[in-house]
């Protein structure tokens, strides 16, 4: 899964509006043209920043404006004005299996001879009895491996925003000039 190109596209005008604000009008055809992107692009990510008070458009040939400062503004905080990540997760994962999976849980009483894979009483038992098992969609199933794998994905999640959150414009200008 990749992040969409509207974060760094926004990330983009923000830079562009904050060093060459004060010199010229920033408006959606001028930020196009600096960015290689059609003017609606343009537009559509200033109302999306609009919206959270990052810049100020003026209608017509007004162009935008930043409202935050940019030692104040991070790349987390455009990256949430810009980025639609359904439910808050940036992963997506896959449905829990229904069948018992002997690399996932191989304690689950599914596993055990004669027991019926589709259905399985004893595994109602095992989910307060293993801490590996887990309640989903009201039947008890083993997840130790999609928990594992949805830990870790939160984990690099969070690692991505907290650099996203320690970065700020500002910084970034800094750089561009140094």
């Amino acid at each position: 899964m990749k992040i969409s190109s509207r974060f760094s596209i926004a990330v983009h005008i923000i830079i562009t509006i904050a060093i060459l604000g004060n010199k010229q009008k920033m408006t959606s055809d001028f930020l196009a043209s600096c960015i290689s992107v059609n003017p609606v692009v343009i537009r559509r990510i200033l109302g999306q920043l609009k919206k959270v008070n990052i810049v100020d458009v003026k209608a017509g040939e007004g162009g935008a404006f930043l409202i935050k400062d940019t030692s104040d503004l991070t790349l987390f905080d455009i990256y949430q004005a810009v980025e639609v990540v359904e439910d808050i997760s940036l992963f997506n994962s896959h449905k829990q299996p229904e069948t018992a999976c002997p690399v996932d849980c191989p304690s689950c009483p599914r596993l055990s001879e004669g027991s019926d894979s589709e259905s399985c009483p004893a595994a109602a038992n095992a989910v307060a009895a293993n801490p590996n098992c887990a309640q989903i969609d009201d039947s008890a199933a083993c997840c130790y491996i999609h928990n594992n794998i949805e830990n870790h994905l939160l984990s690099a999640q969070e690692a991505m925003e907290n650099s996203l959150k320690e970065t700020t414009i500002q910084q970034m200008i800094h750089e561009l000039s140094s």
